[in-house]
């Protein structure tokens, strides 16, 4: 009998043992939570938004795209509003509360480009960087980041321009 119970605590012990390993591993393994839309560029997916001034929040409320030349650079012109506009309010390089200009002699891809801009009221700023998320026939879905950050005109976010013949 002594034998029998020596090889059951031993079996136990192993068993016990391995047991105890399969719930160290498992209480060590991490869930990693991925959001939707990562923010692999940098770029906040929140509405398009920023400052016109020190104190002049500014948050997208309408945005158009449309083909246009800036120095001599073929492309698309992008304007955004801060109240409900239409493409009829678009018309000029100058019009919107925040513009930004992408250079492409190609349609609009999905992908990163560096846009000049923005134009931020009678500011400009040398550079922003835009993404492309999204093109269709009549919309672009983008992001774009650009402006003095330290200071008081920026625009960040993301925004969803209809395209304006």
């Amino acid at each position: 009998m002594p034998i029998k119970l020596q090889t059951l605590m031993t079996k136990f012990i192993k068993f016990s043992l391995v047991f105890a390993l399969f719930s160290l591993i498992l209480s060590s393994c991490t869930v990693e939570v991925i959001d939707e839309e990562p923010e692999e560029s940098g770029i906040s997916n929140q509405v398009a938004q920023g400052f016109t001034d020190a104190d002049v929040a500014f948050i997208t409320e309408s945005a158009f795209a449309r083909a246009a030349t800036n120095f001599d650079d073929e492309g698309y012109f992008f304007h955004l509003f801060g109240e409900v506009s239409t493409c009829d309010d678009a018309t000029s390089n100058f019009s919107g509360d925040i513009r930004f200009f992408v250079a492409t002699t190609t349609p609009l891809e999905v992908k990163a480009y560096s846009g000049a801009g923005p134009y931020i009221g009678n500011s400009s700023f040398f550079g922003c960087d835009v993404e492309i998320l999204e093109v269709t026939e009549t919309t672009i879905v983008g992001k774009v980041k650009g402006g003095n950050f330290e200071g008081d005109k920026n625009i960040e976010g993301k925004f969803t321009a209809e395209i304006c013949m």
